[in-house]
């Protein structure tokens, strides 16, 4: 609520205190927000490291999210080498669990052959789960693919 200034006034600095208390008891709901604070630079310096620690404790737990995010870091190099075999392996653990965003980052990587094996019957079957789970980032790879038919 802090972090957004729902029913109280904003204040990222509260959020940040709030978060950093759960996420330390191991909640990984907190350890996502808290990852995406410092990787955002929200309310907090900016620190790449600090946002892998908390998504690494949050994908633990199986946190979706948390597992696209370190994707998302992996994929581009934030903080890290770019490594796209590590960012499809996270990409490919939240697809797994269902998770629509996941399945549209790995049907990106099945689809460019980026950390995997290319596949484009993998990434258009992947492609539709999330575009038909209502993944707005998945509805440009499946236009790609139903453009394709024509």
């Amino acid at each position: 609520m802090y972090k957004k200034g729902y029913s109280v006034p904003q204040n990222p600095n509260k959020a940040i205190e709030l978060y950093e208390f759960a996420a330390k008891k191991g909640h990984a709901g907190a350890q996502y927000n808290l990852g995406l604070m410092y990787e955002s630079g929200s309310g907090i310096l900016q620190d790449y490291s600090q946002a892998i620690k908390w998504y690494k404790l949050a994908a633990i737990q199986n946190d979706s999210g948390a597992l696209n995010n370190l994707g998302h870091i992996y994929h581009n190099g934030l903080g890290v080498k770019k490594n796209m075999k590590e960012a499809c392996n996270y990409y490919g653990k939240a697809a797994a669990m269902g998770d629509a965003l996941g399945k549209c980052n790995m049907a990106g990587c099945y689809a460019q052959g980026e950390g995997v094996k290319k596949d484009y019957k993998k990434a258009k079957v992947l492609a539709k789960e999330g575009y038909e789970q209502g993944e707005a980032a998945c509805s440009e790879v499946w236009d790609i693919f139903e453009l394709a038919k024509h």
